[in-house]
């Protein structure tokens, strides 16, 4: 069965060479989202603001392009939702991300604006080099590393017997260690 890489990020690799990261999937699928939602707004002010002659037509474009700007958004929220899911195949993101745009898309095309969502597609279609992939991973698992030590500081304070104050504290004085700053003295 295969796994959702993003799901656990960043525990896991993020994506194979050559495929977005899960990271830009999510972007690209929110800023299509975005892009779409602003469109269906243009749609509705020319509707809004139009003659009584060609209400009805920029009506129809304003519903069509709210339609597509409700779609985006849904894939926008399948995406983050996929993100959260181990059980979703890797792809998954890829896919709402590609459907948001394409919305996001029609959207605009709908309201009568350009097209600039297209440009979100370029996003999705990078691809790393080798050396590009290994660096973001090499990265990655510093970032891995440096929350596990920080989780680690954070257990030791922390017990069944400690009060909120207590736990404030013992967070504070974790934090303190972390930038070489003296530690805060302990609630008894």
């Amino acid at each position: 069965m295969l796994t959702n890489a993003c799901a656990a990020y960043p525990q896991q690799p993020a994506s194979p060479a050559g495929e977005p990261t899960p990271q830009t999937c999510l972007q690209v699928a929110r800023q299509a989202a975005i892009v779409a939602a602003a469109a269906a707004d243009d749609a509705m002010t020319a509707a809004a603001r139009c003659r009584p002659g060609v209400a009805a037509r920029l009506e129809s474009a304003m519903h069509a392009a709210h339609k597509e700007a409700v779609e985006a958004e849904r894939h926008a929220d399948l995406a983050e939702q996929y993100a959260d899911d181990p059980d979703m195949p890797n792809n998954s993101l890829l896919h709402c991300a590609r459907q948001a745009v394409n919305h996001a898309v029609r959207a605009q095309s709908a309201a009568g604006i350009e097209a600039t969502a297209a440009d979100l597609r370029a996003e999705l279609e990078l691809t790393l080099t080798s050396a590009e992939h290994a660096e973001q991973e090499s990265a990655r698992r510093q970032e891995v590393a440096q929350g596990e030590a920080g989780g680690r500081c954070r257990r030791d304070r922390a017990g069944p017997d400690r009060s909120p104050s207590t736990l404030a504290l013992g967070r504070a004085a974790c934090l303190a260690e972390k930038s070489g700053d003296r530690p805060l003295p302990r609630a008894v």
